[in-house]
């Protein structure tokens, strides 16, 4: 009888181990969840201590391509500030207007390739910089690693920011 009991018991605290769970691991068989880091350039990515110069190098040249290739155009400079914010545009080689780049988002670990976005300026008084998709990058996250120049970009955002035309 209590061989029985015991197997039931057994049976039952094994069954019960799988309750609770939300579904399986996102980030594969037991892999760290992905960093995120904003950096200015490649020397403060390499600074950072979590990828080497070249690997920095290499995914910011990738993300000012995406930058080129992506960002929103505007015929004329207030047009674009008005987006963006005073002394937050550039003109391009066709001659028309793009929010200027101003850090990059980088994504490393959980298994998968490293990646850099490019950033923009934050609007409406925020401390960080918003991603291609105009979803705000908070420079504040505290999951998030922030380089100090970046964190000093991002405040100085949130300065010109509350006051940008809309």
């Amino acid at each position: 009888m209590s061989r029985t009991l015991s197997v039931v018991v057994l049976l039952a605290a094994s069954v019960l181990a799988g309750c609770g769970k939300s579904g399986p691991a996102q980030n594969g068989a037991g892999a760290p969840p992905a960093e995120k880091a904003i950096y200015m350039s490649a020397a403060d990515c390499a600074n950072g201590g979590k990828l080497n110069a070249d690997v920095c190098s290499a995914l910011i040249d990738r993300a000012v391509k995406i930058h080129e290739q992506t960002s929103e155009r505007f015929k004329g400079l207030r047009s674009c500030e008005e987006a963006s914010g005073p002394d937050r545009c550039e003109r391009d080689m066709n001659g028309t207007y793009r929010m200027r780049l101003q850090a990059f988002l980088f994504e490393f670990g959980a298994g998968m390739p490293p990646n850099a976005t490019p950033l923009y300026p934050s609007i409406e008084g925020k401390v960080g910089f918003r991603d291609p998709k105009k979803k705000l990058v908070a420079a504040l996250d505290d999951n998030m690693i922030v380089s100090q120049q970046s964190l000093e970009v991002a405040y100085e955002n949130s300065k010109i920011g509350k006051n940008a035309r809309r």
